[in-house]
């Protein structure tokens, strides 16, 4: 292992060694917003990546069709 792999396995070691309890609360409705934001991520991502494709086709044949 290199020098910077065992520092980052060093602090890993030391702070999970000494934690503390914490005192955090996650509501219900955390979990649910989430998710929400994943799904809409993927979906967003898909429908630009389906527009990209679509423009880039289209430019495609319209070039062709021209010939």
């Amino acid at each position: 292992m290199n020098r910077a792999s065992n520092l980052i396995l060093m602090t890993a070691i030391v702070a999970s060694i000494s934690t503390r309890q914490a005192y955090g609360y996650l509501d219900p409705g955390s979990g649910s917003f989430l998710l929400q934001m994943v799904v809409a991520g993927v979906l967003g991502g898909l429908y630009t990546m389906k527009a990209t494709i679509r423009s880039v086709t289209s430019g495609l044949l319209r070039k062709s069709r021209a010939k």
